[in-house]
């Protein structure tokens, strides 16, 4: 085990973490674009009608870490919502406004909240259940398949995260192109043959 200091959903905190067994995939490192606001994407969204690259916009789903708490079409870890039919309630302009101001709009069962131990760790999490000698919490940084159950007895305090657990700035070091092929992608709910690959 060891000690890590991060910020989550606004709130600095220490982690307790555990020691990776193996090294971690070398990722290709990129240079920062721009810190990319609705404004300046919409009208190149509006603009642009090419048919999107499909396999251009599932690897930068896996290069922007979005498989780490979103399933799409079976891949990554349900941390966070599904994406596979976020076509449902999401498309265009607002599909983006959520990637890129992911604390506007935050749904009830994603709200992060953060739990202070009294051994000096902490845990932010989606609140599960809320009872007289412990709550429930499916922690919202590392992906189990069982939540934590942690006794009121070892918490010192818990505290509603003022922000999504869904980190900002995530495409600031993408292109507007490859921000669109992403999107497409994404709205796609990872299908190919979906209408968004077709020429219009």
């Amino acid at each position: 085990m060891f000690m890590s200091q991060i910020v989550i959903a606004g709130i600095c905190v220490m982690s307790q973490l555990v020691a990776p067994t193996e090294a971690p995939a070398a990722t290709p490192e990129r240079k920062f674009v721009k810190l990319w606001t609705v404004a300046d994407l919409e009208p190149v969204l509006k603009q642009d009608q090419r048919p999107r690259h499909f396999e251009a916009g599932r690897k930068i789903f896996q290069e922007t870490g979005c498989t780490k708490c979103h399933l799409l079409k079976g891949e990554g870890f349900p941390i966070g919502p599904d994406l596979s039919k976020v076509q449902e309630k999401f498309k265009g302009v607002e599909l983006l406004r959520q990637i890129l101001e992911p604390s506007l709009k935050i749904d009830p069962e994603y709200t992060a909240y953060l739990v202070m131990k009294s051994d000096y760790t902490a845990v932010t999490g989606f609140l599960v259940e809320e009872g007289k000698d412990a709550i429930t919490i499916r922690d919202a940084v590392f992906y189990s398949e069982e939540p934590l159950v942690i006794p009121r007895s070892e918490i010192e305090a818990l505290r509603k995260a003022p922000l999504s657990a869904m980190p900002t700035s995530l495409l600031s070091t993408f292109t507007a192109a490859e921000i669109l092929d992403l999107l497409a992608f994404v709205e796609a709910g990872g299908d190919p043959e979906a209408a968004v690959y077709k020429n219009p």
